[in-house]
């Protein structure tokens, strides 16, 4: 029964989950001896009771959950919001925020109205990431966009985490492009981590380390994973920046997952934007400038990232533009309007872009650096 009464609420739960671990650290050094052979076998048992009460809670209270589309009634975006939220919390069945929010949406949605509804429909969630998308959203039930009766297309999509032990941290940076940037974005980075580790659990965290400016090396690094949205032209410096931070604070390559804005019709009309963990509202693209939205991560679960498609560089080939812009629909099939890009391949044929660029990254590149496929050591491999 007290177990119950300890799952109702997120907060309730980080606090008994606290307790629970002050009050093992206590016991074991007010009453054991270290050296008896009793000591060894009460501490075995009590590992083994508290990894099962930790099992338990994380089953229950650890879970993610997306909704998406735009609701054909939908009148403005706090519309959309709150439907998709009330799918949310009914298919979760719980009204608490999430711990971290990720919006993908169209374009065609204002920024600070995406922000702000997303804010006022989960007051507690103090991490909001958003990236804009093509046409529409690509989801677990398939690609979601709504012509809207103004004949403007509108998408959007929420993706929900709960994680009442995890901690989240998102920043907005500038591109770190050169030393005097790449200074301001390790500083970002620094703040945004010893905010990520203010709600994390002590367990986690070196006591060395109190107080310091710098983060060092400790358990809460080790699980530390980094969501990145960035704008087109934005990834291999940050990537690279991201590298270095994460070797020179805890010596090891913390794992990027996430991906590149884009709009319907290769416009330069891509943004992206957040709200910080300061509550800061921030937004890139066009009139904004160039921007990365970075999450740092450090969920009380393993994080298991989905390779769907990367950004690659295109360094191993050379290629000409020979077109860029609309063309008739006679022309090509396709409808009047649409931006149409053409290269010249190596071999000195016009290819579309997009064909040419699957066919050398994913025929050549990829497959080149894609590791062989793994089995799993057994059918709990993948529990947390």
């Amino acid at each position: 029964m007290a177990l119950n009464r300890n799952l109702e609420a997120n907060e309730g739960n980080r606090a008994s989950y606290a307790a629970l671990l002050a009050s093992q650290r206590h016991t074991e050094a007010a009453t054991f001896d270290d050296s008896t052979f009793e000591t060894v076998w009460l501490r075995t048992r009590k590992t083994a009771l508290f990894r099962t009460i930790l099992n338990e809670f994380v089953k229950k209270n650890v879970f993610v959950y997306s909704a998406n589309g735009w609701p054909q009634d939908a009148e403005n975006v706090q519309d959309a919001v709150r439907a998709l939220a009330i799918e949310i919390r009914s298919g979760t069945g719980t009204s608490n925020s999430p711990s971290w929010v990720f919006v993908a949406c169209s374009e065609t949605l204002d920024p600070r109205e995406v922000l702000s509804s997303v804010k006022d429909t989960f007051p507690n969630t103090a991490n909001i990431h958003c990236i804009t998308s093509c046409q529409g959203v690509t989801t677990d039930v398939g690609f979601k966009s709504t012509s809207c009766n103004d004949g403007v297309v509108r998408a959007l999509s929420m993706f929900t985490v709960f994680d009442p032990l995890g901690a989240f941290s998102t920043i907005a940076v500038r591109p770190p492009e050169d030393p005097s940037a790449i200074t301001v974005f390790d500083k970002t980075l620094d703040q945004a981590y010893l905010k990520l580790r203010e709600s994390a659990l002590d367990v986690l965290k070196d006591p060395s380390n109190d107080g310091k400016k710098v983060p060092g090396p400790e358990p809460l690094a080790e699980h530390l994973n980094i969501w990145m949205s960035g704008l087109p032209g934005t990834e291999e410096k940050t990537l690279e920046a991201l590298y270095e931070w994460g070797h020179q604070r805890f010596n090891r390559t913390i794992p990027v997952i996430g991906g590149t804005g884009a709009d319907a019709g290769l416009e330069g009309k891509w943004r992206c934007y957040c709200k910080q963990a300061d509550g800061q509202h921030i937004v890139f693209g066009q009139e904004h400038g160039q921007g990365v939205i970075l999450t740092l991560v450090a969920a009380s679960v393993k994080v298991f990232p989905c390779f769907m498609h990367p950004f690659t560089p295109m360094t191993e080939f050379t290629m000409k533009v020979v077109s860029c812009g609309s063309v008739p629909e006679e022309n090509t099939g396709e409808t009047m309007g649409r931006v149409i890009h053409t290269f010249r391949d190596p071999d000195g044929n016009e290819v579309a872009a997009g064909t040419l660029y699957h066919k050398l990254c994913e025929e050549q590149i990829q497959k080149k650096l894609m590791p062989p496929p793994l089995e799993a050591d057994g059918p709990g491999a993948f529990n947390p």
